[in-house]
């Protein structure tokens, strides 16, 4: 649930969305999937929780940034993220733990499951408790797990004390624990003294049984229990194999000790008594689940586990530019690690050591609280993970550059045996085998298992010279762009991430797989049926493929009664292709398709296909809106209530005001959405800037519309604009900006047509007034000009009743009729009060939204600035899909162009080479796996295999429009299918 809520918010923090969208969307879903233990007020504290974690570090000077807005109002458990601002409420419960260990206690909410200790019976959350025994009805914190796992079972050392008789007592404690005074201890006593001198000896029993590490932390200062033969650096690879101070009869047990970090058990092996072995036993080498149950007495499955995440943390450093040594001890070869392991729920950094062989962890040192120090001989969470980085070295790019320099050094078969004994051989035979898998070349070490000599198993290694080999490493960590955005992020398990690494499961396919046709039965008849229907006739075609299809289509058996369907099927089959390739559209994957089939309810927090700045209207169910939330409609002057098949829309609220040193982007988006509330609060009827009601719905029985602003800013000194789309509901309240004043007679534009209306009135005034007849001795100058006014009069009467008819009937279905100034309508002669028709389109969505409008730029008072970045192009549009595009090519495209692209003559030609791959089945042609058509798939392939243009891949995307392993895609489906029909 949290993953998806992370991503989702992930987007509408680049957008800086209103959090009321956040709440709503997760809230929805979490309360229909997640633990019925969580309410609606807990789910929203841990929303908080991720949208106001301040940007930068406790306890820094200064106020708190935040990657969105400040949080006006947090509850009492995100105390430490409030700003100067901020209105604490109580919130949820909030509980106290006590700790993973003694003075460490943290908070926690009340909701979270928890239990209470049944030794110390402290309140304990379910990250710091654990089960005693496997019924898992006894609850104990970590400390006291540790003081009660380590005491022995009273119930046996109580069956022993009752098998025992009182003078029996008496002589062990004398005799075995050279207890004085035993002999004048009361009864009581007796039993006491020996009852703790029991426990005492069962505790050092359980102590001898974990055997690692061997030697004290004293010993890594020392170095007095092993000899250094060689220091290594990582940095140079496998190089190390060829340093002078490492003997040549030390080489196989080196060899043996490095294919140790990489040698997995058999996956049949059973390491506990569940049912099924948890996966972290088949994503670790064996070496490491043998330490762990040698280095504590109890399950080490909790062991393994920590080795995993703090070897995959991101903050882990890896050992390529770490140094090591190569030690001896006891005629074992060993190595010293030494890194710092970052911990798992804090900043802090742990230096360590860490010495190990191929079976035994002779020392450990760590600066860690639980870590060993001086005397102390015990093995940490962080102890084991140094080894385990070298393991992941070793798999990624160490094992393939050890081999490379152990084959440099074999000359000849007469090599080894010169110089190692039979045993040694087998031992480095061995050890090169699991080497090469650890590598991934798991072919080669098949092949090399046949091999006799060890020579014989490194020839695949050899590259034409005895020198030593440049390190090349195939793992580097991901650059931005590969990346990619947060919601395509996969976030393995460290469990997964392990297996990948050492090549232990395969990779996620996140595509389709390729359908490959094995086989199919040639069909001559339906393959010439639909090229006669796409217009192409075989026989007359000059190429030999096509005159012998006809020879063989000849030869097949037809039933003529079935022929006449069949063409007229083929036909229509035809047609319909032709217009299936005019346009694109989505495709559909097969789990899409599936999803199609059941009644299953659509997600609420589905992806977003726009990060357009908004205040998403939300219409919560009457069980899930807020009790705060009004339930009549906002507007003044209108009563409906929620019900009835009325709906409600929420009223965005006043944004919070932005902290200092804010930029330009976010000045101009705040300066937007605070126009947007003003303009909302004055068309509902409310006072502008005064009233901050909170929670205000308007019923969907008020239509919006969307006018257009220019919003100025001050930044720096200077002045910048842009303009803003606001989507508001239709009306005006008393002081809104709709309304324009009753006093002016407008801006130039207005003032302007105000003449020209008030000239054609006065033409057509003067009409009227001179309908009176002429006398019959007017001279023909004043019938010319009593002519002239009466045709101007009936020519302004038709320009008004023209601008009248347009004005009342505008079809315009992007916005309403557009608001002009008092004095231009009184001009043009509409009647006050009347209502005009609202052209909103009907499936317009009701909605409160500030869109940034395209292809604007920054305006600067100050022409200082003309050069600077504020002056570039600044937009934040859509963008526009690979499938809303029109199709690239279309099958009434030139010869010419399909002759320089692919190779083909003509269209005709390229069609029929298709229709034949696909055998005449239409299914086949129009099977797609990308948003283009059919027919541009097909095209891409043919242009890419004969290789005419696009040659490269990045041309091939500019071309298409799709990313590369898209094309990929393609391109493997359509040779398969080529491929078949070769075969």
């Amino acid at each position: 649930m949290f993953v998806q809520a992370v991503s989702e918010i992930a987007k509408l923090k680049e957008s800086s969305a209103n959090n009321e969208d956040i709440y709503n969307n997760l809230l929805a879903y979490a309360v229909k999937s997640g633990p019925p233990s969580f309410s609606e007020e807990v789910l929203t504290t841990f929303v908080n929780a991720i949208v106001y974690q301040p940007t930068n570090e406790f306890g820094c000077e200064g106020e708190r940034t935040y990657i969105s807005d400040a949080p006006q109002e947090l509850p009492g458990y995100l105390q430490e993220f409030k700003s100067a601002a901020t209105i604490m409420e109580s919130g949820p419960d909030v509980l106290e733990c006590k700790g993973s260990c003694y003075g460490h206690s943290h908070n926690f909410l009340g909701a979270m499951k928890h239990h209470q200790c049944n030794k110390c019976k402290e309140i304990v959350c379910h990250l710091c408790s654990t089960d005693l025994h496997k019924s898992g009805t006894d609850k104990y914190c970590l400390p006291c797990y540790v003081e009660e796992k380590m005491l022995p079972e009273e119930e046996n050392v109580s069956a022993d004390a009752d098998s025992k008789s009182l003078q029996q007592m008496r002589k062990e404690l004398k005799d075995e624990y050279n207890f004085n005074g035993a002999d004048q201890l009361s009864i009581d006593e007796v039993e006491e003294a020996w009852l703790s001198y029991a426990l005492q000896r069962e505790m050092e029993e359980m102590a001898d049984k974990v055997r690692f590490p061997i030697y004290d932390a004293s010993a890594i200062d020392n170095e007095d229990k092993w000899d250094v033969l060689a220091e290594i650096d990582f940095n140079n690879g496998g190089s190390f194999l060829l340093d002078d101070k490492i003997e040549d009869m030390h080489l196989p047990d080196i060899l043996e000790l490095f294919a140790a970090f990489v040698r997995f058990g058999s996956s049949e092996q059973k390491h506990t008594t569940w049912q099924n072995d948890g996966s972290v036993y088949t994503a670790i080498p064996q070496m490491f689940i043998d330490f762990a149950k040698e280095c504590r007495v109890d399950a080490s499955y909790r062991l393994l586990r920590r080795c995993l995440r703090h070897t995959f943390d991101s903050r882990t450093e890896s050992l390529d530019n770490k140094t090591a040594k190569i030690v001896l001890c006891n005629g074992e070869v060993g190595i010293h690690l030494s890194t710092p392991i970052p911990a798992s729920m804090k900043k802090d950094i742990y230096d360590g050591d860490t010495v190990l062989t191929k079976d035994k962890i002779l020392c450990a040192k760590c600066d860690c609280k639980s870590g060993a120090q001086k005397k102390n001989r015990n093995v940490c969470v962080h102890t084991k993970p140094r080894g385990l980085l070298l393991s992941v070295l070793l798999a990624e790019d160490l094992a393939e550059h050890m081999l490379l320099e152990l084959t440099s050094m074999l000359t000849s078969a007469a090599v080894e045996s010169d110089v190692w004994s039979e045993e040694q051989i087998e031992k480095a035979k061995k050890s090169v085998l699991i080497l090469m898998e650890a590598s991934g070349d798991v072919a080669a070490a098949t092949e090399a298992a046949k091999k006799d000599t060890l020579f014989d198993m490194l020839q695949p290694y050899k590259t034409g010279t005895q020198q030593q080999k440049q390190w090349d490493r195939k793992h580097k960590p991901p650059t931005a762009d590969e990346i990619g955005p947060f919601d395509e992020i996969i976030l393995d398990s460290p469990e997964q991430k392990a297996k990948e690494v050492f090549n232990r499961s395969s990779p996620k396919t996140k595509l389709d797989p390729v359908e490959e046709v094995v086989n199919f039965t040639p069909n001559y008849i339906q393959t010439g049926i639909v090229l006669n229907a796409s217009g192409y006739d075989p026989s007359k075609s000059g190429f030999v493929g096509f005159q012998l299809l006809e020879h063989r289509r000849n030869k097949q058996p037809v039933d003529l009664n079935a022929l006449p369907q069949l063409i007229s099927t083929a036909q229509s089959e035809w047609r319909e292709l032709l217009q299936e390739a005019e346009s694109r559209s989505m495709r559909q994957s097969k789990q899409q398709l599936a999803n199609l089939t059941q009644n299953q309810p659509a997600s609420p927090l589905a992806k977003r296909k726009s990060y357009e700045l908004r205040s998403q209207i939300v219409t919560p169910s009457p069980k899930k809106m807020k009790k705060s939330g009004a339930k009549q409609c906002s507007k003044v002057g209108c009563d409906n209530i929620e019900g009835k098949g009325i709906q409600f829309n929420r009223i965005p609220a006043e944004p919070p005001e932005l902290p200092d040193g804010a930029s330009l982007a976010k000045k101009l988006t705040h300066r937007a959405r605070k126009e947007l509330w003003l303009e909302s609060m004055d068309r509902i009827g409310r006072n502008r800037g005064v009233d901050k009601t909170k929670g205000l719905r308007i019923c969907s029985c008020h239509p919006t519309e969307t006018i257009r602003r220019r919003l100025y800013v001050e930044d720096n000194g200077t002045k910048a604009s842009k303009l803003f789309d606001l989507t508001v509901v239709v009306g005006a309240g008393v002081g809104s900006s709709v309304i324009p004043s009753e006093t002016t007679k407008g801006v130039g534009k207005d003032r302007f047509a105000q003449q020209q209306l008030q000239q054609l009135r006065d033409d057509e005034d003067n009409a009227r007034s001179s309908q009176e007849e002429l006398p019959r001795d007017a001279s023909p100058v004043e019938v010319t000009e009593r002519e002239n006014v009466r045709l101007r009069g009936e020519l302004a009467s038709t320009m008004l009743q023209m601008q009248r008819l347009a004005e009342l009937t505008s079809d315009d279905s992007r916005q309403s009729s557009p608001t002009t100034c008092p004095a231009v309508e009184k001009s043009a002669g509409f009647v006050e009060g009347k209502e005009r028709p609202s052209n909103l389109a009907p499936n317009q969505k009701r909605r409160f939204k500030v869109v940034e409008v395209k292809n604007t730029f920054l305006r600067s008072s100050s022409n200082k600035n003309k050069n600077s970045t504020a002056n570039k192009h600044y937009s934040t549009g859509k963008k526009e899909l690979s499938a809303q595009k029109p199709p690239t090519v279309l099958p009434t495209m030139d010869c010419s162009e399909v002759k320089r692209r692919t190779g083909f003559c003509n269209v005709s030609t390229l069609l029929a080479y298709v229709i034949v791959v696909c055998n005449g089945d239409f299914d086949r042609i129009r099977k797609r796996r990308t948003s283009l058509t059919w027919f541009e798939e097909w095209f891409l392939y043919l242009e890419w295999k004969y290789h005419a243009t696009n040659l490269r891949q990045q041309d091939m995307e500019a071309a298409w429009g799709i990313d590369k392993r898209f094309i990929n895609h393609v391109k493997d489906c359509k040779a398969a299918l080529d491929m078949a029909a070769f075969l």
